[in-house]
Formats: C-alpha cells, structure tokens, sequence
C-alpha cells in the first residue's frame, strides 16, 4: 500500500501500521523539521488520510487526558445503491 507515499507519509504508517493508538510526538518526529508545529503536523496528516481514502483506511484521532492518539482504521464503506430503471407496470387483476 506504501507505493505512492512521501517519506513522511510512509514513515507515519510503519508507526501506524500496528492499529494501536500512538501519540502525536511519535508521529512529528517522522516530519523531517526539527521543529514541528501544530499546522505542519496537521498537514502532513491530512495528505496522508487524503492518500489513505482510496484504499479505504483512515487515521482517527482519540483524546485522554489531553493529549491526541492516532491510530490507522479502515473504513466499512456502504455499497452504492444498484439503480434502477423505470418501474414496470403490472396488470391490473381483474
């Protein structure tokens, strides 16, 4: 699955590819900048569930106590519905 990834975005899944939650620190420090902010580190994960939505994973976030937790999921899609062409009409019984 990591054929069209970044570096980072493949780093970020090594991490992830556990399905246990990770906190946010552990996923910052596989963006190359030494120092990390809060936007820089929500734009890397934003492209990566932007890459991940075709293969039907995404990354959840989780709160305790504070701190964010990520985690790789995947995602149970509802088939389209089959559309249906004009409906036929039955004869009326007499």
């Amino acid at each position: 699955m990591t054929n069209n990834f970044t570096p980072t975005q493949q780093a970020m899944l090594k991490i992830l590819q556990d399905g246990l939650f990770h906190p946010r620190s552990e996923l910052a420090a596989c963006i190359d900048d030494t120092d990390v902010n809060a936007n820089q580190f929500h734009q890397a994960l934003s492209r990566l569930r932007k890459e991940l939505d075709p293969h039907n994973y995404t990354v959840s976030c989780e709160v305790r106590k504070r701190r964010f937790y990520y985690r790789l999921v995947g995602l149970v899609r509802k088939a389209p519905a089959p559309r249906s062409g004009p409906a036929e009409r039955k004869p009326y019984l007499t």
